[in-house]
């Protein structure tokens, strides 16, 4: 993990657009933040939203903030080879300050909500790189798919673990691969 990965991100979000078939121009562009490298803080699908926003203002595209963030994870999942789902880039294009989104991923829609004026967000760097590439994320969620199929079969309105009520978990978890009961 060097700086020149970072350029990956650049050309990815290039890829995908004109792989859809927008017409993009070249510009100069300095890439400047103070988010530490791997910290953990979206800072690549932050990248990714705000060059596909700049393509879209600069070349015209009439993409809204959910298509960017649709571009952003391509470019995270087929460019550069990291798995990850779609959260990072969805919170970097329709974040509002301060604001909380509250996300239905299934719809793929948001609200914001108002975060308390009491609360203070702290947020820390520990010092310890945070990446998905190579780590035990697509295990985990291969994890949770599984557990949906195995549990559509007793439950055939189930496409995802969130339509599981607590008593239709329970009528099954002795059936199901210990992993894949804990995810």
């Amino acid at each position: 993990n060097g700086w020149h990965n970072w350029s990956l991100y650049v050309q990815g979000v290039a890829v995908v657009l004109r792989q859809a078939g927008h017409r993009l121009r070249g510009f100069d562009g300095v890439i400047h933040g103070t988010l530490p490298l791997g910290s953990g803080l979206s800072s690549s699908a932050s990248l990714e939203v705000a060059t596909a926003t700049l393509f879209n203002r600069m070349c015209g595209l009439g993409l809204d903030p959910v298509e960017i963030a649709k571009v952003g994870l391509r470019a995270e999942n087929d460019v550069v080879g990291v798995q990850c789902g779609i959260l990072d880039q969805y919170s970097s294009a329709m974040g509002r300050k301060h604001s909380a989104l509250l996300m239905d991923f299934r719809e793929l829609t948001s609200r914001t909500v108002d975060f308390p004026g009491d609360l203070c967000l702290v947020i820390c760097n520990t010092c310890v790189p945070r990446q998905l590439k190579g780590s035990a994320f697509d295990e985990r969620r291969a994890h949770c798919e599984e557990g949906a199929a195995r549990l559509a079969k007793t439950f055939p309105h189930v496409k995802t673990l969130r339509e599981v009520t607590l008593e239709e978990f329970a009528r099954v978890e002795p059936e199901l691969p210990d992993l894949v009961a804990k995810r």
